[in-house]
């Protein structure tokens, strides 16, 4: 199921392909529901359509695995909790620096594990609609000006690997979508006043994926910025 793994200023980075799994070609592990908690495999459950269901349910259970291999217990037993913005995280009972972030769209899952806050985000690289418009609505001036300033064929790549950077420092420093898209520029320097850090990484073909990681945790030379 890992399609890749690759490791950045000390992140590790996991891309997990559930392609077969959410399309119905492969049965999920037969230890996902003695893994998940009863809340978390009900809540996958909820979801309307099956592949949804399935991308949720593996999401969790490799996030569980993972954690389970570097704490030094059974998967079922690590302890997870929501923060005030919704970012999982390590209970209270693991001594452990030990944080996560996960991602997830068309058939990978993205996975990145650290001693530090961190924070990922993947997406299809797929065409888009009224880039101009999407552009309004999460963007920048500056950023706005440097995607419509791409030709035309280039505007998705280039609104996708901004878009990706805004979502991995957002879930780098906990807030999520609390935070309003057009209140943070991910474009110049990449390093905010807030001291993150955030490029784009290598990612599997036909994706496009960011990470974010305290400026003093970063070393740039390492990251992969394109």
């Amino acid at each position: 199921m890992v399609t890749a793994q690759i490791d950045i200023s000390g992140v590790s980075i996991l891309y997990f392909d559930i392609g077969a799994y959410i399309d119905g070609n492969a049965s999920i592990p037969g230890d996902v529901r003695n893994i998940l908690t009863h809340d978390e495999y009900s809540a996958a459950q909820r979801f309307a359509r099956q592949r949804d269901c399935s991308r949720a349910m593996l999401s969790r259970y490799l996030l569980r695995r993972l954690l389970a291999s570097k704490l030094d217990v059974a998967a079922s037993a690590v302890a997870l909790e929501i923060g005030e913005f919704g970012k999982p995280r390590l209970g209270a009972g693991h001594s452990t620096e030990i944080q996560f972030n996960v991602s997830h769209s068309g058939s990978l899952i993205a996975i990145c594990t650290a001693n530090h806050p961190v924070g990922i985000d993947i997406e299809v690289h797929a065409p888009l609609g009224d880039i101009a418009a999407l552009c309004r609505d999460c963007m920048s001036i500056r950023e706005q000006q440097l995607i419509l300033a791409q030709p035309e064929e280039k505007r998705s790549r280039a609104f996708l690997e901004i878009w990706t950077r805004k979502e991995a420092v957002l879930k780098a420093c906990g807030r999520g979508l609390s935070m309003p898209l057009k209140s943070i520029s991910v474009v110049g320097d990449q390093d905010f006043d807030q001291g993150w850090k955030v490029v784009n990484i290598m990612s599997p073909a036909g994706y496009i994926a960011a990470l974010a990681t305290p400026s003093s945790f970063c070393t740039p030379s390492a990251l992969l910025n394109f």
